[in-house]
């Protein structure tokens, strides 16, 4: 019982929901808003986010939308520098998807799940590795915080 809301104690733990408390404490944070204009503006205040924008994005076919929001500006200037387009990386996930769901299926709530550590690598960057499966092509995702959101760096085993 010390999983539902309202509920409080020292093993209490409970998941984040699909949104997050605003700075009032009161105030839902839509991670996915649509502006007046119609464009649209993901938020990632957690890993868990992140990684759910990862997968519908690719699901939609929002290549611009993943390469501006949710591909770090490191990566983007990395691709760059190499003579790559930055919306490689998508194409590259998109090919990848079955690697991408078996590394998100072993952390299925991303930062929150029971056994996946996070460990910074560098500064505002962080590894989430899973345990599991030796053999999954990807074992680890690297995450920036940047300008208050998380934003994909890449995978790696």
């Amino acid at each position: 019982m010390s999983g539902l809301p309202g509920t409080g104690g020292a093993g209490a733990f409970r998941l984040p929901s699909q949104t997050q408390v605003g700075e009032a404490g009161d105030t839902p944070q839509q991670t996915r808003v649509t502006n007046p204009d119609g464009s649209i503006t993901l938020h990632s205040p957690t890993v868990r986010d992140l990684m759910r924008h990862i997968l519908e994005t690719i699901a939609a076919d929002e290549k611009d939308l993943f390469t501006k929001q949710l591909l770090s500006s490191k990566t983007r200037a990395e691709f760059t520098e190499r003579g790559i387009d930055p919306g490689e990386a998508f194409d590259m996930l998109k090919r990848r998807r079955q690697d991408l769901r078996r590394l998100f299926s072993a952390m299925p709530v991303g930062e929150f799940t029971p056994g996946v550590l996070m460990t910074p690598v560098a500064r505002n960057v962080f590894r989430l590795s899973a345990e599991g499966d030796p053999n999954m092509p990807w074992t680890f995702m690297d995450v920036v915080y940047e300008k208050g959101e998380y934003r994909l760096r890449w995978f790696g085993h």
